[in-house]
């Protein structure tokens, strides 16, 4: 065998793992609210913490212009230490806070 094969045969097992990786990542959204359909992380600076709850603004990625107060107990814990939002293209569904938040 050559070193080609050997070289194709490498990006091919590395671009497996990625994407088995990506398809893992977010495998935690729950079903009552996107099972990982409408859900995403969220920018940075898209959840603020007011009075009552996080106030969430952002533009979904199925287009929906987001701008919504969640509850405090409203909200569900993420797994990976950022924001993630769920909308579909009529309404917000639901937010995953980092632990520490």
């Amino acid at each position: 065998m050559t070193g080609r094969y050997y070289l194709l045969l490498a990006i091919i097992v590395t671009a497996m793992l990625v994407l088995a990786e990506m398809a893992r990542a977010h495998s935690w959204y729950g079903a009552e609210c996107c099972n990982n359909r409408d859900c995403e992380q969220l920018p940075d600076d898209a959840v603020t913490i007011e009075e009552g709850g996080y106030r969430v603004r952002y533009v979904a990625k199925l287009g929906l212009h987001v701008d919504v107060l969640v509850p405090f107990g409203g909200v569900k814990p993420s797994r990976d230490g950022h924001y993630h939002g769920c909308a579909n293209t009529i309404t917000f569904l639901c937010l995953y806070v980092p632990v520490n938040s």
